[in-house]
């Protein structure tokens, strides 16, 4: 007698499709069956008891038991280079390049352990079979660009596990298209699939990958190429070593984590005054590209004269790859405040102190009102600069996202709620090129 496991989650999936456990018992006719499913989510242990379908089968959706817990980590998303007890360690045997690394953490997916029980009555009392246990594990990622068009269990990894050579994409959803190539920019002929962006020097970010080619342990070494083109003269290269064996890695390659970084040998923006590019590609151990070429190009540099009158608001939220996302809105940028607050009646006058000699009195400045709490919600509207149909498609993910920050100039998350709930992705075809106003709650509790 035993439990059979008919249908089980792959072992990576992703939480934008049904994710089903199906499973049949021998016990199904045993009295008050109920089956039991346990899940071990982030420290959590849940139990569900769930009744058999009309055929007697366990029929379980992870997702709505796991959404609440699918949150990307913002922990060491500010660091800019390792320090031993959060970062992965060095293959320096595998090629000969500076012994430097980047670290990665397990933060980008929810690894979920579940046990499955068969629990009926025993002597009257409900019971659970502890000899019927099924257990296998889940990895879940925020990946959230499947729909039902694309069937059941589509292949996660097909989409952010490096298999399509040099037309994968990291865990980002910038395009070839997303952004145009600035005039003036020239890195070389025969360059294919390529992905450029605007950053500036004061930029911190990560960009995101699946750590693992595969989940054979011993072939899980990715390398960076990392060049930086200065204003004049030939680029600069070096390599960097990303390996070990978890699934994410966050790679710290924006400006200012570079130009923070204390790693022997590291590229620095900063050693190049008025750099026109810093740009990347991932390959594996045999020396084969992985990844599509990133260029960040230099926006202080490439744009017009005048983006850089305002205060850049910069924002990062997490994409519909489940990646680190960032933009900055470079033109004007306000603050506002809002203040919810209850008022209380008190009594004016000294009524409990008259007495002979003492007569009713008050003073001219007391209240007969007094504010007794105080609610005061911050908020920031900002500007972009005019977006080219591209960059409407990619800001779409920031008013879906369900955590957005600001990243401050230190490179830490101030928290914030988009409070525009619709958004008309806008072809420039049409109308011409545009703005984006977005309104912006601090999601933290403002003193008061």
């Amino acid at each position: 007698m035993a439990i059979t496991i008919h249908q089980q989650p792959d072992l990576h999936s992703a939480i934008s499709t049904p994710i089903i456990i199906t499973a049949s018992s021998t016990n199904i006719g045993n009295t008050g069956f109920q089956w039991i499913v346990k899940l071990d989510i982030a420290d959590d242990n849940v139990v569900y008891i769930v009744s058999p379908n009309p055929n007697g089968y366990l029929v379980f959706d992870l997702v709505p038991c796991v959404k609440q817990y699918m949150r990307n980590n913002v922990a060491h998303l500010d660091y800019a280079d390792t320090d031993g007890s959060v970062h992965s360690i060095t293959r320096s045997d595998q090629i000969n390049i500076p012994e430097t690394q980047f670290f990665y953490t397990t933060s980008g997916f929810q690894g979920v352990g579940i046990k499955i029980f068969e629990g009926y009555e025993v002597g009257g009392v409900f019971t659970t079979n502890e000899g019927s246990q099924i257990t296998f594990q889940v990895n879940l990622y925020n990946y959230l660009d499947f729909t039902i068009r694309d069937g059941y269990k589509p292949s996660l990894l097909a989409q952010i596990g490096h298999e399509n050579g040099n037309q994968s994409r990291l865990m980002s959803d910038r395009l070839p298209a997303t952004h145009a190539r600035p005039l003036g920019l020239n890195l070389g002929t025969g360059l294919a699939n390529v992905i450029y962006l605007p950053v500036y020097e004061t930029d911190w970010g990560v960009w995101d990958i699946r750590a693992r080619l595969s989940d054979d342990v011993a072939n899980n070494a990715r390398i960076i190429n990392l060049s930086i083109l200065p204003n004049s003269g030939p680029p600069s290269q070096v390599q960097y070593i990303v390996y070990d064996q978890e699934e994410w890695s966050h790679l710290p390659l924006y400006p200012a984590n570079l130009n923070a970084s204390t790693l022997s040998g590291i590229l620095k923006p900063e050693d190049y005054p008025n750099w026109k590019a810093i740009y990347f590609q991932v390959f594996n151990a045999d020396d084969e590209q992985t990844s599509m070429i990133y260029v960040m190009y230099n926006a202080s540099v490439f744009l017009n004269a005048g983006c850089e009158d305002y205060d850049r608001v910069r924002l990062a939220w997490v994409g519909r790859r489940g990646g680190w996302e960032y933009f900055n809105f470079i033109k004007k940028s306000e603050t506002e405040y809002s203040a919810d607050q209850k008022i209380a009646k008190r009594v004016v006058g000294n009524y409990g102190a008259v007495a002979e000699g003492n007569d009713f009195t008050f003073d001219v400045y007391d209240e007969s009102d007094v504010v007794t709490y105080k609610r005061i919600d911050k908020f920031i509207v900002c500007q972009s600069d005019f977006l080219q149909a591209g960059e409407w498609e990619f800001m779409k993910g920031l008013v879906l996202s369900k955590q957005v920050h600001i990243v401050n100039l230190d490179g830490t998350h101030t928290p914030v709620i988009v409070q525009d709930t619709n958004y008309n992705a806008k072809n420039p075809k049409f109308k011409g090129l545009e703005q984006l106003t977005i309104r912006l709650k601090i999601a933290q509790e403002q003193p008061n």
